[in-house]
């Protein structure tokens, strides 16, 4: 909270996961003006900043949807990948009918029942060239919470998480399309949004850009992104939210950082496997960087009431590992 006001807030849980960014403008803290038309003049407000990016992700989602060909014609594209993961899902509850958990071709699990749900909407946005996504409550919720928050003089920003699917598709399928991404829900989902006037961050372009240059995104044995994406998906938020005045002059603090590797049961695997059932898999390797305060102990938002960042989301914030949390990279 900075002065009474909420500035900012991020979040998450929509599709893998998701973190909003909420934050109040100072043009119009006190709410009720109307949302700004979108405009070719850049423009140097904080209002303006945010239509301008608006529109060109909005232009940039909609070229990469024609260069694959329509909705439909993506879904195409991709559906001797879908089969192929159907595949992997049938050959697990082939071994176990109580399978919980999908293992790709490099160890990589992920849960059994996402795969499903994935291949299903992949299937009913191809079949609707689409129109399906408008009978999605993540969409629907998040505009009108968007809206809301608006009439409040508060800015949401939507930043999807990828799916280990999108970023390690050759996990999971033989039939990987060359030059396509397998990324066809999260993007519906996304241009959705910006269709609305919700803002979105789409962090795939960066995460799969370090995972070609050999950087692991994904921890092999849980459903969670590693410490290196969660840095760079905190990179990009921090370079957005650098419009707000709010976040300009917030006073800086010379955070140092200390190298460290959390080691523990998968909470992937804690979930749907018995005790006995974990032990044949090794604990996740975890290697991260800490963040510390100026206390000398690891950075804890509750620490810092007064930031005009708010953080809410789910399990992707990294909460249970003190001082490498999403909030401590992102301060």
């Amino acid at each position: 909270m900075v002065g009474g006001k909420l500035r900012m807030l991020v979040a998450g849980g929509l599709l893998v996961a998701a973190f909003p960014v909420l934050i109040g403008c100072g043009e119009r803290a006190n709410g009720g003006e109307p949302r700004p038309v979108a405009t070719e003049d850049p423009g140097l407000s904080e209002a303006e900043a945010r239509v301008r990016c608006i529109k060109a992700d909005r232009e940039r989602l909609q070229a990469e949807l024609r260069a694959n060909g329509g909705w439909r014609g993506w879904y195409e594209k991709l559906d001797p990948f879908c089969k192929d993961m159907l595949e992997l899902v049938k050959a697990a509850r082939k071994e176990d009918k109580e399978a919980k958990v999908v293992s790709g071709k490099g160890g990589q699990l992920a849960p059994l029942e996402g795969l499903l749900r994935q291949c299903a909407d992949l299937r009913s946005l191809g079949q609707t060239d689409g129109a399906a996504a408008k009978d999605w409550s993540s969409v629907t919720t998040t505009v009108d919470l968007s809206n809301q928050l608006w009439g409040k003089g508060i800015d949401l920003i939507v930043v999807p998480i990828p799916a280990k699917f999108e970023l390690l598709p050759e996990e999971f399928s033989d039939s990987v399309p060359e030059s396509t991404a397998t990324t066809l829900v999260r993007h519906r989902y996304m241009l959705a949004l910006l269709e609305q006037d919700v803002e979105v961050i789409d962090i795939f372009p960066a995460l799969a850009a370090a995972k070609a240059q050999g950087e692991a995104v994904y921890l092999a044995t849980d459903s969670h992104w590693t410490d290196q994406a969660m840095r760079i998906a905190a990179g990009l938020i921090a370079e957005r939210i650098e419009r707000y005045e709010a976040v300009r002059d917030h006073a800086r603090v010379d955070y140092k950082t200390e190298e460290v590797v959390y080691r523990y049961r998968s909470p992937l695997l804690k979930g749907f496997l018995t005790p006995e059932e974990q032990e044949a898999f090794p604990l996740v390797e975890d290697p991260a960087l800490r963040i510390i305060d100026i206390t000398g102990e690891p950075y804890d938002a509750a620490n810092h009431p007064y930031s005009p960042v708010l953080l809410f989301g789910d399990s992707y914030m990294m909460t249970k590992r003190p001082g490498s949390t999403f909030a401590a990279h992102l301060a």
